[in-house]
């Protein structure tokens, strides 16, 4: 992971820009970053379950004030109407950037997973219900 050294609230808070030390930047859209937020209001703490929908998000929803932390792992924000606060570890904002590219795998399936495929039709469990 990347450490960063500023942010930067653009388009009328619409996005912000996160500056990384080595210079590179990622940006992110006020709603998204609503939409995501880890807060208990949001998300259950518990079991990370959304507790909105995008409905529930005002649409002219932007974003206030901005902080970074001083070790640059952690972004403060604060959105408008709603005066929420809410924090975002860089590391997370950095594992969940969009407008990256990305080399996904041929098919975009990874190794790791195990697919289904003809053979499996052998292997099929079968429950009687009627019993």
């Amino acid at each position: 992971m990347h450490s960063f050294k500023s942010v930067k609230i653009i388009d009328d808070g619409k996005s912000i820009i996160l500056q990384r030390a080595d210079g590179s930047t990622l940006r992110y859209h006020s709603t998204w970053l609503r939409d995501n937020a880890l807060d208990p209001k949001t998300r259950d703490i518990k079991n990370g379950q959304r507790l909105i929908t995008l409905s529930d998000i005002p649409i002219d929803t932007c974003i206030k004030s901005a902080a970074l932390d001083n070790k640059g792992e952690n972004i403060s924000l604060t959105f408008s109407p709603e005066s929420k606060k809410v924090s975002f570890s860089t590391s997370w904002l950095e594992t969940y950037a969009y407008d990256v590219n990305k080399n996904f795998l041929k098919g975009w399936i990874s190794p790791d997973l195990k697919v289904w495929k003809s053979d499996m039709s052998k292997n099929i469990p079968n429950i009687d219900y009627k019993t």
